[in-house]
């Protein structure tokens, strides 16, 4: 049975992680003490003012670089004794951390919060010490107040951050999904309850998502960046109802479908890695309630093969078909040239649109402060080519228009931006499958929001977009299967 195994080199640089966080620590740690003993060396100096404080700010300075080397000698034994249960169970990659191996998946929260301080404190002593040298020093540019300014504006942003998180940590507890079977199945079911304490009832219940993420991380040092991609979610409400009386408050029931087509959980490289994330929010009086839960999901002796559950998938959609939409975004009527029309209108996600709308104009004002800063000729044309993608998502989120006309023997698109058009056509046995397929998301993470692209596969296994921009999961699949029944075309089990 095959199973995703994480290798020795995430291990080596789980340990190199936790050195360099040690040495990380070591100029905190010298710079504080050097500071705190050159002040009280001047106590008695009267040129030298406000020595205490300068004690008190170094002090504090070497006290929090000693948490830092604390924190990384920690993670190195942590390290230690999980190289030693992976070497027990070779074969189970969900025993190796300490709550999957007891069928439960702790909640971030509890350790976002940390982080958070950490990072925030770190931002700040630095960002706030670099404020205030560039204030005692007139800069002849006027532009580097303005820059420097900003840091210490996100560090505010943090700071808040960080005790919001620890207020909701304070309130929720430290929660916890106790899942009910080890680990979850590919082809199989998610289920469990989350452990948290929750006022109750709750009026608008429980928002509940299951996120298979892919999370990829390039570059090394300053330019390292992470992103993550969405390869596939499913959501659900569920109504106060259903919660019922848990060990430390409330137990939330948790039942998710898993697809087969999807990776299994890796971690064999941090540099491409697929994590499973189930988040649970509810809008409370104060601060909400939100978590996530990373959990374990493997193909498994009880996984189905590949073509039984596409089997078992197109039979269900037969007999339980996607419902249509109460408000649809996509407007369906008579075609004019005979068939059944499906008609993109623009500005059909208008959310989406003045995302990318303002992060082109984001882009332009960081375009201009460029040019007026003298920065090498390479920055200029970097955002401005970014900028101008951007400038053309947006255009086509404000103005792009698709019209898909369907009839018993062919499937036609027209599209239209700003006068531009584009018509295609397909004969129906020029066709393989209509599905919908993940092409743009907002945000990462758990949190993240995919977008769907409805996108007809030919025989040569060529993929052609038809119409975009749908947040509706729902209804994309329900489009997809009107259009499969009119041009009487097989269902494909792939929504990715």
């Amino acid at each position: 049975m095959p199973f995703t195994l994480t290798s020795s080199s995430n291990s080596s640089s789980s340990n190199a992680g936790s050195g360099c966080l040690m040495l990380f620590s070591l100029p905190f740690i010298g710079m504080g003490l050097f500071f705190a003993g050159m002040s009280a060396k001047n106590l008695d100096n009267p040129n030298f003012k406000n020595p205490w404080i300068g004690i008190i700010f170094g002090l504090v300075f070497a006290g929090f670089g000693a948490l830092i080397f604390a924190a990384g000698l920690q993670s190195g034994r942590t390290q230690k004794r999980v190289n030693a249960i992976r070497a027990a169970n070779p074969d189970s990659p969900w025993l190796w951390r300490e709550d999957w191996a007891q069928s439960r998946a702790n909640g971030a929260s509890r350790y976002s919060a940390l982080g958070l301080w950490f990072f925030a404190l770190v931002w700040n002593a630095i960002s706030w010490g670099a404020a205030f040298a560039v204030t005692k020093n007139p800069q002849p540019n006027k532009w580097a107040y303005i820059v420097v300014g900003l840091f210490p504006a996100v560090g505010i942003f943090l700071l808040v951050t960080a005790i919001v998180q620890t207020l909701r940590q304070l309130r929720f507890g430290r929660t916890f999904l106790q899942m009910q079977s080890l680990p979850a199945p590919l082809g199989g079911k998610l289920r469990g309850t989350i452990d948290v304490r929750l006022p109750y009832p709750l009026p608008h219940g429980i928002n509940l998502s299951l996120t298979c993420l892919n999370r990829v991380t390039s570059g090394s040092g300053k330019d390292r960046s992470t992103s993550d991609h969405i390869r596939w979610k499913d959501t659900t409400n569920l109504g106060s109802e259903y919660i019922m009386a848990g060990p430390t408050g409330s137990a939330i029931p948790v039942e998710f479908e898993i697809p087969r087509n999807m990776p299994a959980t890796d971690h064999t490289t941090s540099a491409n890695e697929i994590l499973w994330l189930l988040r649970a929010e509810a809008d409370v009086p104060g601060v909400n309630f939100d978590d996530n839960y990373e959990v374990p999901v493997f193909e498994t002796r009880g996984s189905p093969s590949l073509a039984d559950w596409q089997t078992h998938e197109e039979e269900e959609q037969r007999i339980h078909p996607p419902t249509a939409p109460v408000r649809g975004t996509v407007v369906v009527s008579a075609a004019p040239e005979g068939g059944t029309q499906f008609y993109f209108p623009a500005g059909r996600n208008v959310s989406s649109a003045i995302g990318v709308t303002l992060f082109a104009i984001f882009f332009g004002g960081a375009e201009v402060l460029i040019f007026v800063m003298h920065a090498p000729f390479l920055f200029p044309i970097v955002f401005g080519l970014m900028d101008l993608l951007l400038w053309f998502i947006a255009v086509n989120l404000w103005f792009g228009t698709a019209r898909i006309v369907v009839k018993s023997d062919a499937v036609e698109v027209h599209t239209n931006l700003l006068g531009y058009h584009s018509d295609k056509r397909w004969l129906a046995g020029e066709i393989k499958a209509i599905y919908p397929k993940i092409t743009m998301q907002s945000g990462g993470g758990s949190s993240g929001i995919p977008y769907y692209t409805i996108t007809i596969q030919a025989l040569n296994d060529r993929e052609y977009p038809m119409g975009n921009a749908l947040r509706d999961h729902n209804e994309a699949e329900w489009l997809c299967c009107q259009i499969r029944d009119i041009a009487k075309l097989k269902a494909r089990t792939v929504s990715a």
